[in-house]
């Protein structure tokens, strides 16, 4: 005869293999009624024929192609007072000059422009290459221009005056070397 404790170990081993043999089974069932139903509410056009379907997929599918690099400032927020800044003026105007400098390199002789998810520190590495438009630039001086790059666009602290004045003065080198 078993005793207490051996009963209460097989009851609560009895329990849990009815659950997994339950959720086992419901898991099963639920993906037979899943494979079943031809509606997905979640695919578009899946009910329509097979032309439409097809062209809505290509549509879809060149959505994640579009790709689009704004002006950022204005003038009328460009021209306003010092103490009329918002907070992200200079990290808008870093990524504008960014935009200023390709677009300068780019309409130089030799220099192509650059692809839409081309890296800027890549663009601007290849164009320090012997016999390149930025051969005499340092490639530590685009490190760090591409650095603080990164940091008014992605980084989430603030971009103030103390960080765009370092990268406008590297930005003028490499403009005029």
């Amino acid at each position: 005869m078993p005793t207490a404790g051996a009963m209460t170990l097989m009851f609560i081993g009895v329990i849990l293999f009815a659950i997994i043999l339950f959720v086992t089974c419901f898991k099963r069932q639920v993906g037979r009624m899943k494979d079943r139903s031809r509606r997905d509410p979640h695919i578009p056009g899946s009910e329509a024929k097979k032309a439409l379907r097809r062209e809505i997929e290509r549509r879809l599918d060149r959505v994640a192609e579009i790709y689009y690099e704004p002006k950022l400032l204005t003038l009328e927020i460009d021209n306003r007072a010092n103490s009329d800044l918002p907070p992200y003026y200079f990290r808008m105007k870093a990524v504008d000059n960014m935009k200023y400098l390709e677009q300068e390199l780019s309409s130089l002789e030799g220099v192509g422009v650059r692809g839409s998810r081309e890296s800027i520190r890549a663009f601007l590495m290849n164009l320090t290459n012997p016999g390149s438009v930025l051969a005499v630039v340092e490639p530590r001086i685009i490190h760090e221009l591409c650095d603080y790059y990164d940091h008014a666009r992605y980084h989430p602290m603030q971009f103030t005056v103390a960080q765009f004045t370092p990268y406008h003065s590297l930005l003028l080198r490499i403009l005029h070397w």
